[in-house]
């Protein structure tokens, strides 16, 4: 067989080449992921925080009409969604997030947060004007944590 100069040079190309793909592979694994995702659902941030490890990304999603409600003129109601991120962390992993609104009118609704649009959703829609009182239990591998804040929907 004969030696060709371009040889080793094509050799070390394709043996960079697969060191960028592991590279950008890995480094699509690390904190911040789900924040471009948080941000693609198209709903307004009401509150961000980090909670070492993680970070934690609350949103009012509207979610889209289905083709029933397209006669309607009524606006949906936004959707509270939980997107999270940490070290390692996929979505639906072994994570669970538990709910707990108490709406201006002194009711309450709790309710098991299931994987969606990338966060953690549960059906709990904000109708009223008033200040909700909104308290999230978070437990995981990695541990668990809560958190509470009060949000006055206009």
């Amino acid at each position: 067989m004969q030696y060709h100069p371009l040889r080793p040079l094509l050799i070390l190309g394709c043996g960079l080449c697969m060191a960028l793909v592991a590279y950008v592979g890995q480094a699509g694994n690390g904190p911040g992921r789900y924040s471009l995702m948080s941000e693609r659902s198209g709903g307004i941030s009401i509150r961000q925080l980090l909670v070492e490890p993680w970070s934690l990304d609350y949103r009012l999603v509207t979610p889209p009409l289905e083709e029933e409600t397209l006669d309607e003129e009524k606006e949906p109601d936004p959707e509270l969604v939980l997107y999270l991120d940490g070290p390692d962390f996929l979505v639906g992993e072994n994570v669970e997030v538990f709910f707990r609104v108490l709406g201006p009118r002194g009711n309450e609704i709790r309710a098991l947060g299931l994987s969606l649009l990338g966060g953690y959703g549960a059906d709990l829609f904000l109708e009223n004007a008033g200040i909700y009182n909104i308290s999230v239990r978070v437990e995981s591998p990695l541990g668990g944590f809560t958190d509470s804040f009060d949000y006055h929907y206009p």
